[in-house]
């Protein structure tokens, strides 16, 4: 559970859009640092580190969060998968 992040001026034209840095460790495993953005951030299609992902990495990276009740806060699912080292 969180807030939802804000955007940030990253270079005098680069603007972040909201993500949220996610870093991942269990002993015998493959560390996993990632970002999850917010599908319906407007910066995204100037966002110059998504914008280097595949279409398939982006699918993985961008969250659709989506209100499940009235007055009840958003949710959104994003699945990790950690690799035997």
């Amino acid at each position: 559970k969180t807030i939802r992040p804000g955007q940030y001026q990253a270079t005098r034209d680069w603007i972040r859009p909201a993500h949220i840095h996610l870093k991942v460790h269990r002993r015998g495993y493959e560390e996993l640092t990632t970002q999850v953005y917010f599908k319906d951030d407007r910066y995204n299609q100037g966002d110059r580190i998504l914008q280097a992902l595949s279409n398939e990495e982006k699918q993985r990276v961008i969250v659709d969060f989506k209100n499940t009740e009235a007055g009840k806060p958003k949710e959104g699912r994003f699945d990790i998968t950690l690799s035997v080292v």
